[in-house]
């Protein structure tokens, strides 16, 4: 079956899922993590594996591992007036591209939504780039989509990398 003719059996086609990473990408740069939190399942969880071939978020360590309760410690440490390493705020600007959805042929209310980013994160007088791919595992939340999880492979995931003070 083809890419498109998949998207159209799936029940959530290109535009519709890009939309949702629009609007996640939107939450984050406008520092709108209330929100963004509103996005997950649950149960969802958060990862940026700190190798590309790494497929087990248990089996290795991780740059960052989170579920709801830590996605939301990682917030509150945003708001927190006693965070000296991130005053001033960073700020960060995202760039997506290439979004392909793929259907869970087992659960066509679950979908992978695979994207390339190009993430700049600036704090202080410092600029950095993150690029790499996601992997949001969408599911149908009604009339909703909610993030079952999000996977951030970085493309220099196992080389050294500057302080991620965003959320990727």
């Amino acid at each position: 079956m083809s890419g498109m003719a998949l998207e159209k059996a799936s029940g959530l086609d290109r535009a519709r899922a890009e939309e949702f990473l629009y609007w996640e990408a939107e939450l984050l740069d406008g520092g709108r993590y209330d929100e963004w939190l509103e996005l997950f399942t649950a149960d969802g969880a958060y990862w940026i594996p700190s190798n590309p071939v790494q497929t087990d978020p248990y089996l290795a360590p991780s740059h960052a591992f989170e579920d709801d309760l830590l996605r939301r410690v990682r917030v509150e440490r945003f708001r927190g007036q006693y965070s000296y390493s991130l005053q001033p705020a960073p700020r960060s600007s995202r760039m997506l591209s290439n979004v392909r959805v793929r259907a869970d042929v087992a659960d066509l209310s679950r979908w992978s939504v695979l994207s390339t980013f190009l993430v700049t994160q600036f704090h202080g007088d410092e600029t950095h780039r993150f690029a790499g791919g996601y992997i949001h595992e969408l599911v149908a939340d009604g009339e909703q989509l909610r993030i079952a999880s999000k996977k951030i492979m970085l493309l220099d995931a196992d080389g050294p990398l500057p302080d991620i003070l965003i959320i990727l």
